[in-house]
Formats: C-alpha cells, sequence, structure tokens
C-alpha cells in the first residue's frame, strides 16, 4: 500500500489559513478536512502539531466537504511534533460539551494515533468498522472513550478518568492490545474494555479498577490472554462472558 497524502494542522495559529504543507500548515483542523481533496486510493493523514490543543466547538465532520474514508484509502490523524510520523503527541480537545471528538456509527476506516482526545461529555470517539485507534490518550469523558464497529482495533493506548466503557467494540472481530486502564481520579469505568458478539481479543493490557468496575467483558468465539486485572476492592468482575452465546472463548494466562 503507498503512503496516504500528507497534511498539516498547527493549532497554535488557530485560523482557517495556511495551504496544509509543513511550512505553512493549516491552522485549524476542520478547515483542514473542509480543504483538502479525499485521496481516493492511497488516504489522507492530517498530522496535529504537539503543543497547543486543537480545540473543537462540534463534533469533526468528515460528511460536509472530505466524503466517506474506506478501509483501503483510510483518513488518519496523527500527531507529530516537527516531521510526519515522529511520535509526537498531537491533541484535540472536545470542549467540554456533549458532541465528542468524532461521534459517527455508520463511520469506518477512520484512524487515530499518537494522540490526546479528551475533554466530553459524550462518547470521546464513536465510529463503526475497520478503525484503528494506536497509542493514544483517553481522558476526561463522563461517558464512554472509545466505541468502535467490527473489525477495528485499539491498541498502546492509556485510558483513565472515564465515566462509561473504556473501550466497547460492538460487533464481530474486534482487538484491543497492549493498553492501560486506570480507574480515577474523578470516573471510574462501568468497564474497562468490552468486546461485541463473537471473534474478539483482548491481550497484554493492564487494567487498575476499584469498585464496581468490571475489567473484560467477552462475547464468544474470543480470545483474552497474557492481561492483568487489579481490583483494588468492590463488585467488580475481573474477566466475565455475556449473553446468550457465552461458549467457546480461550481465557489463558491472564493475572487478576
Amino acid at each position: 500500500m503507498a503512503a496516504p497524502t500528507n497534511y498539516f494542522v498547527d493549532p497554535s495559529i488557530a485560523a482557517d489559513s495556511g495551504d496544509g504543507s509543513i511550512g505553512v500548515p493549516y491552522g485549524d483542523l476542520q478547515h483542514a478536512i473542509d480543504s483538502i481533496t479525499r485521496n481516493t486510493t492511497n488516504g489522507d493523514q492530517i498530522n496535529i502539531k504537539f503543543g497547543t490543543d486543537e480545540v473543537l466547538t462540534a463534533a469533526l465532520d468528515l460528511a460536509t466537504s472530505y466524503g466517506v474514508p474506506t478501509n483501503a484509502a483510510p483518513l488518519i490523524f496523527r500527531g507529530y511534533t516537527s516531521v510526519a510520523d515522529d511520535g509526537g503527541e498531537g491533541g484535540i480537545n472536545a470542549g467540554g460539551g456533549a458532541t465528542g471528538v468524532i461521534n459517527r456509527s455508520t463511520l469506518e476506516g477512520v484512524h487515530f494515533i499518537d494522540l490526546h482526545l479528551h475533554n466530553t461529555t459524550a462518547n470521546c470517539v464513536r465510529l463503526d468498522r475497520y478503525n484503528i485507534i494506536h497509542n493514544c490518550r483517553i481522558n476526561d469523558c463522563s461517558s464512554n472513550g472509545i466505541v468502535l464497529g467490527a473489525y477495528s482495533r485499539v491498541e498502546n493506548c492509556y485510558l483513565y478518568d472515564v465515566g462509561g466503557r473504556g473501550i466497547e467494540i460492538l460487533s464481530v472481530g474486534g482487538q484491543v492490545w497492549g493498553c492501560y486502564l486506570k480507574n480515577g481520579p474523578t470516573e471510574s469505568f462501568s468497564g474497562a474494555i468490552k468486546l461485541g458478539t463473537s471473534g474478539g481479543c483482548a491481550a497484554f493490557n493492564v487494567i487498575d479498577i476499584d469498585g464496581s468496575s468490571d475489567g473484560i467483558t467477552i462475547g464468544y468465539g474470543g480470545l483474552v490472554a497474557n492481561n492483568s486485572i487489579y481490583l483494588s476492592d468492590g463488585t467488580g468482575n475481573g474477566i466475565e462472558t455475556t449473553g446468550s452465546g457465552n461458549y467457546s472463548n480461550s481465557v489463558i494466562n491472564n493475572l487478576i
């Protein structure tokens, strides 16, 4: 697969300006989405500069101008410090309202990488199938942190101060790898990780919870392996299976 087309946003400029190049970046993320022409073959990557958060007044809107990403040609939001893909943590602040960073239950092919996503009373990220959330920090969400559809992946993320589900994949084939989820300081998970109906995998995660929070919930035909779950007190469950099809799971090498 060829590289996506790169664009750059520096939220410290805070204006509908720039041309999206690394030397003259856009000053606003929604303006960037509205300005670029979608690469329907390889997708696009919008790089968000470390240092100043992008503060949203509404959830990110792709439908008005950008169009519809796909699994083969995704839209990638990624942090950077000096050059694309250098691991810098960009910031997207949802503004404290009830919209979240993005809230499209029918949208697929959207990836968030190397970002701090925070400050909402709604789902912080809500998408459909074939999405990737990688190396992101999610906090200050009184509802759910990440809610995705089938065949989505959440990897190497840190979630805390989330009042609903930390990570929930609603349908088949979801994967959650190498994440750290911790209650507090002001919010506690209802459940840290919930995998959907079938075929999910949760592995190498570290979960630190208390109260009524649950650790990992899984449907059927899934794998829960090599996770560490610490419940300091309370009534929560470490690992549980739910629903009428709670069979054929493999639960191995977990420390609770």
